[in-house]
Parts: structure tokens; sequence; C-alpha cells
């Protein structure tokens, strides 16, 4: 099971996001460092769903980029 579908049971479907547009679009940022592509991205509403999202990450050892506007120049897209 990929990491978009496993996501999807954890929040609603239409808060993740697989479409390889929208992930080329969230892995950059204005810095100039060599962007990396997300697996996924989702859109969480609550704490609850953040709580999830994160343990569930942590578990299956998926690394966690929180994303803002975009307009960071220091590589913040980036994944550690």
């Amino acid at each position: 099971m990929n990491i978009v579908t496993q996501l999807q049971q954890l929040i609603a479907p239409t808060q993740v996001i697989g479409n390889p547009t929208a992930l080329l679009a969230a892995s950059i940022d204005e810095s100039s460092l060599e962007p990396v592509t997300p697996s996924a991205i989702a859109q969480v509403k609550s704490v609850a769903e953040i709580q999830s999202v994160i343990r569930f990450c942590h578990d299956a050892n998926v690394p966690v980029t929180v994303r803002a506007a975009g307009s960071a120049l220091e590589g913040s897209a980036i994944p550690c």
C-alpha cells in the first residue's frame, strides 16, 4: 500500500494529495537548494489529525516537512 492510500485511511481522502504537479510545486521554495519531491501532501485540519499523521510517519520512518507559503530562502521545503 502506498503512502497516499495509507494517509487516506487516517484523514479524509480529499485532504491527501498525490497529484504529481502539486507534489512538484510543494517541493520548491525560494531557496537555491535542489528540490525534493514529497511522496504525499496531508492537509490536516485539527490537532488530532496532526497527531495521527505524525505518529504514522514516525512509525513508518517517513520524513515530515511542514510547509507554509513557500517563500522561505533557507530551504524549509527540503526534508532533513
